[in-house]
């Protein structure tokens, strides 16, 4: 389950980028919702795909 967040730096939108990524790797979809400003709600999927993978290789490598 993920919650919504709203960061002041690149530097913890990175970092909650790259444990997205994390716990998304193996899965084979992400299931959320979108919140709007009218109030409405959508629900979404996105597939993870091999792209996953490599983006949590490259952001490893971009953090260590």
């Amino acid at each position: 389950m993920f919650n919504a967040w709203s960061a002041n730096s690149n530097a913890v939108t990175r970092f909650m980028l790259a444990e997205a990524r994390r716990i998304a790797a193996g899965k084979s979809a992400v299931y959320f919702k979108r919140h709007y400003k009218d109030g409405s709600t959508r629900p979404a999927r996105i597939a993870v795909n091999g792209f996953v993978d490599a983006h949590i290789a490259r952001s490893a490598t971009q953090i260590a």
